[in-house]
């Protein structure tokens, strides 16, 4: 069987771009496959680039939906079966979605947004791009869609009514890459670089280029509440990621000034050794279909709390394989929150069942074989 991937860009490292990068080297082993892809990439692979304009940017969209239908339909009579990531290509077999639907994240950023991030919401680019995937999916021009969570499978079908049932397959993980041993390996190791002591307990929180969207201010916020608690750890928090700018960079100066030590490291590839180092990985977010820097952390050993709009909620049961905050745009809740999980639980056992829970719902060969019976017609009880 060939294989051929049509995404925007693939990476070692990051959100689906890693996604499509593990996906081929676990294909790649069994079954020729062929990468096409937009942008330029870090990826020590081989790739066919197709070039479409980034401007103007509400063209961007159909232009690609027209430059990637093509390259579709010439990848079909070379006999390819086609798989794309990210954003839906006519005339192809699987489409594995990074959300659910546009409209659905708009009118949730919009609801909980704050108010100088509303209007960047507005972009003729995203209804478009909303319109391009609505009219894909709704007529069958994909043989299936492959949803990464219950959240984002109902809103597809929902705003979409696809003329058939979605898929639900999770961000999957490497988890011969991401694994406790490593974890404990390089902990006591990474720590001293830090200047972190043994007993510190370090809460992690990393978000990319999305710190609103990722819930930054509902997390500083809850930090500041819990200024006036009594704690009997020594806290200390770890900012991984784009580095805070504007109005969230005065919110993290005023933290600053807190009982709390806070370390930023900026923008980074490889979490692993941040992984290593903290002790709960926090990521309440304001839309997340699935996080998969979750189901990393989680493979590591290391816990998570994410917000009731994280897609990673859906495995999780609260307190046993990691948290869930009902309500995190409320500061005092949230905080008590993170308050009880540093005071009250015991965090190695915690991060051992969310470990077991990655390898039950995260494990890339049980995902490579899942999308093999749907390329396969197979794939009926998904």
């Amino acid at each position: 069987m060939k294989l051929a991937f049509i995404c925007e860009s693939i990476r070692k490292f990051g959100g689906m771009e890693k996604i499509t990068y593990d996906m081929y080297k676990v294909l790649s082993q069994r079954y020729e496959v062929e990468i096409f892809a937009r942008k330029s990439c870090d990826a020590d692979i081989k790739v066919n680039y197709f070039r479409t304009p980034d401007k103007p940017k509400t063209l961007a969209p159909i232009i690609y939906f027209l430059t990637t239908k093509k390259l579709a339909k010439d990848l079909r009579k070379r006999g390819y079966k086609i798989i794309t990531f990210l954003r839906p290509v006519g005339d192809s077999d699987i489409y594995v979605t990074g959300e659910g639907s546009c409209r659905a994240v708009f009118f949730h950023l919009l609801k909980y947004y704050p108010f100088f991030k509303k209007l960047s919401l507005f972009s003729p680019y995203t209804f478009i791009s909303e319109e391009i995937e609505r009219y894909i999916i709704h007529n069958g021009l994909v043989g299936c869609v492959v949803a990464n969570s219950v959240m984002a499978k109902n809103e597809i079908e929902k705003y979409f009514k696809p003329k058939y049932q979605v898929k639900i397959i999770r961000n999957w993980v490497d988890l011969k890459e991401y694994n406790p041993k490593l974890r404990r390996s390089i902990r006591k190791e990474w720590r001293e670089r830090f200047g972190f002591g043994k007993d510190d307990f370090i809460m992690m929180f990393s978000a990319g280029t999305k710190l609103a969207r990722e819930g930054f201010l509902w997390f500083v916020k809850a930090l500041q509440y819990m200024k006036n608690y009594k704690i009997n750890k020594n806290v200390k928090i770890l900012i991984a990621g784009k580095r805070p700018f504007g109005y969230y960079k005065f919110v993290l100066r005023n933290l600053k000034n807190s009982p709390f030590e806070v370390l930023e490291v900026g923008p980074q590839d490889d979490l692993r050794p941040f992984f290593s180092v903290a002790d709960l990985f926090v990521r309440p977010s304001i839309y997340n279909t699935f996080s998969t820097t979750c189901a990393e952390s989680m493979s590591m050993g290391l816990p998570v709390l994410v917000s009731m709009f994280n897609g990673v909620s859906e495995v999780l049961e609260d307190g046993k394989n990691g948290f869930v905050v009902e309500k995190p745009y409320i500061p005092e809740l949230f905080s008590l929150k993170m308050l009880k999980i540093i005071s009250d639980y015991d965090i190695e056992a915690v991060g051992k069942m969310a470990r077991e829970t990655a390898e039950e719902e995260f494990s890339i060969e049980r995902a490579r074989d899942k999308l093999i019976k749907l390329l396969n017609h197979d794939g009926e009880n998904l």
